[in-house]
C-alpha cells in the first residue's frame, strides 16, 4: 500500500534526523486522518503528536490540533495559543486559517495582514484568501459577482506587493487570474493571462492549491516548508 511506502520514507528520514518536526507532522495527519482501512492508526499517531509537544511547542500545538475531533473550534484553539504566544507570527497564521476554515475571510485577512507586516515575505498568505473566495464561487456560482472581484483584489495585491514574487509563484497567481477572467465570461482576457502566465514559466502550476515553497529550496538544503496533504490551507 502506498500509504504504508510513504509512513516507511518517513521513519527513515527520522532515522537519519529525528527531530525533523515537519516529517513527524505529516505522520500525526497521515495516521490520525485516514481511516484504518486506508492505512490510519490512531495510536500510532498519538505516539507522533506526544513526542512533537514534548520536542516543540509549534508543532505540538499543530499536531494537538490535527487530532481534535471533528467540529472543534479551531479558532478558539488557535485564539489561546497565540495569547499566551504573541510574538511569535506562526500562531497567527494558524489563526487565520482556522478563520477560513470557518468562514471568516474578515478576520482571516486581518490575521495575515499582521503576519505579513512583521515579515513580507510571507505575502502569499494573500493567495490563500484569493482562493478562498474563489472556492466560494466553485460551491455557489451565486456568489460569483462578489466573491470573484474580492479574489481579483487579493490575487492583484499579492503581484504588486513586495518582495517581489518569485516567477513560479508569478506565473501561479496570474493564472487564477485567467481563471477569474473565464469565469466572468472575459475570455479574451482570460487567454491573454493564460499567455502572459506561459511566457513566465511554461509549466505554469494550474492546481487549485498553491505551489509549495519547497520546491525553492537548494537540492542540499532541509526543507522546513510544511503543507497539509489534508487541508485546503
Amino acid at each position: 500500500m502506498k500509504i504504508t511506502e510513504t509512513c516507511k520514507a518517513f521513519d527513515k528520514v527520522l532515522e537519519l534526523k529525528p527531530d525533523y518536526y515537519e516529517a513527524m507532522m505529516y505522520q500525526v495527519e497521515i495516521y490520525g486522518m485516514l481511516p484504518p482501512d486506508m492505512g490510519g492508526d490512531s495510536i500510532k499517531a498519538r505516539s507522533f503528536a506526544g513526542k512533537l509537544g514534548k520536542m516543540d511547542r509549534y508543532f505540538g500545538a499543530k499536531a494537538a490540533a490535527a487530532l481534535m475531533s471533528e467540529g472543534s473550534d479551531l479558532v478558539k484553539y488557535w485564539s489561546g495559543i497565540q495569547a499566551e504566544n504573541k510574538n511569535k507570527p506562526e500562531y497567527l497564521v494558524e489563526l487565520g486559517k482556522a478563520c477560513l476554515l470557518k468562514d471568516d475571510p474578515q478576520a482571516a485577512g486581518q490575521n495575515f495582514d499582521k503576519v505579513i507586516k512583521s515579515d513580507p515575505s510571507k505575502n502569499t498568505l494573500t493567495l490563500d484568501l484569493a482562493r478562498f473566495h474563489m472556492m466560494k464561487v466553485m460551491q455557489n456560482k451565486d456568489l460569483a459577482s462578489t466573491e470573484l472581484s474580492l479574489s481579483k483584489k487579493c490575487i492583484e495585491d499579492y503581484l504588486q506587493s513586495k518582495p517581489e514574487p518569485v516567477i513560479p509563484l508569478k506565473s501561479y497567481a496570474t493564472g487564477l487570474l485567467s481563471i477569474i477572467e473565464r469565469f466572468l465570461g472575459n475570455q479574451q482576457q482570460s487567454e491573454k493571462l493564460v499567455a502572459e502566465a506561459k511566457a513566465m514559466d511554461p509549466y505554469f502550476s494550474r492546481a487549485s492549491g498553491l505551489p509549495t515553497l519547497i520546491l525553492f529550496d537548494k537540492p542540499d538544503q532541509i526543507s522546513h516548508h510544511y503543507f497539509s496533504f489534508f487541508s485546503p490551507y
